[in-house]
C-alpha cells in the first residue's frame, strides 16, 4: 500500500484522498453552474454520478471496518444504523 500525506498524520491513502476531496469541494462551494454549456453539463453530471458511486463503495468498506472494530458498540449505539 502506498503512503500519502494527510492532515491526520497517518499517511493512509483513504484519509489523504478525503482531505483532497474536501479541499476541492470547498473551492467550488457556491460556484454557479449557469455558465456550463450542454457538453460540460452532461460531462459534469456523468462524472459526478460515477464519482458518487465510487464514494459509495468506499463508504461501504469504511462501514464494514467500523463494524469490525465495533465502533457502534464503543460509541454506545445499538446498531451501525443507529450510530
Amino acid at each position: 500500500m502506498s503512503r500519502h500525506l494527510d492532515g491526520t498524520g497517518t499517511g493512509h491513502p483513504i484519509l489523504a484522498c478525503l482531505e483532497v476531496l474536501e479541499a476541492q469541494l470547498d473551492q467550488i462551494a457556491g460556484t454557479p453552474a449557469w455558465s456550463l454549456n450542454v457538453e460540460e453539463t452532461t460531462a459534469a453530471i456523468t462524472r459526478l454520478s460515477t464519482g458518487l458511486a465510487r464514494l459509495a463503495e468506499v463508504e461501504t468498506r469504511l462501514i464494514g471496518q467500523a463494524e469490525a472494530l465495533d465502533l457502534p458498540g464503543v460509541m454506545g449505539a445499538r446498531s451501525t444504523a443507529a450510530w
